[in-house]
């Protein structure tokens, strides 16, 4: 898997990552309107019609974005979407893991198979592009998903929006927030390999 980060031009002090792995890139940035995007396409820039899918696996190959990947979906699986020592934990009580979980599970945000699944703000329940993240073996499996929209069908990614204002899944955009704040912090061209990720390449060898 091949990993970029560029300067975000439109968002000060903000980068914008790609992962890549054969012909498909998973693309994650934050824009101008303060929002979390996240969003997948092939190489051939194909456009895509409804009801297709994609996926990207996140592997061991890189355990730092492999580690983030992790935290991200226990917090949402947990529904420990804030530490319990941090401050705003001590000043939203109501938002405890019992709560976020009935939420989560009212709003379809996880299912009864451990998935996470989250429809882009942009549209209506059921409308637009929604991303699975699912937890396999040693790597997590992304899926893109469109579904019938009128409106799409001329683009040629899969996107979700995460929403900081006004999303259906509060309070778990801020997990997500969580998650590209410190992936901000992995420099691709100075990154020193991990012994998870030796361990990991011995038994792809195998």
């Amino acid at each position: 898997m091949e990993i970029k980060r560029e300067k975000n031009s439109v968002v000060k002090d903000q980068y914008i990552y790609t992962f890549t792995e054969n012909d498909r890139t998973l693309k994650i940035l934050f824009a101008s309107n303060l929002d979390l995007y996240i969003s997948i396409y092939d190489n051939s820039l194909r456009k895509i019609k409804g009801n297709e899918t994609k996926d990207f696996y996140i592997t061991k190959e890189n355990y730092a974005v492999y580690s983030l990947f992790e935290e991200l979906y226990e917090k949402i699986i947990t529904g420990n979407v804030y530490p319990e020592d941090s401050a705003i934990f001590k000043h939203t009580n109501n938002f405890n893991s019992e709560r976020n979980l009935r939420i989560a599970i009212e709003k379809g945000l996880i299912n009864y198979d451990d998935e996470i699944e989250w429809y882009c703000d942009d549209y209506p329940m059921g409308e637009g592009d929604s991303m699975k993240i699912i937890k396999e073996d040693d790597r997590f499996k992304i899926l893109f998903e469109r579904h019938k929209s009128p409106e799409k069908g001329m683009y040629e990614d899969l996107y979700v929006r995460i929403c900081n204002s006004g999303s259906r899944y509060l309070p778990f955009n801020s997990c997500f927030m969580d998650f590209y704040n410190k992936l901000q912090k992995i420099d691709p061209d100075n990154y020193q390999m991990h012994l998870e990720e030796f361990i990991y390449k011995q038994k792809v060898k195998k």
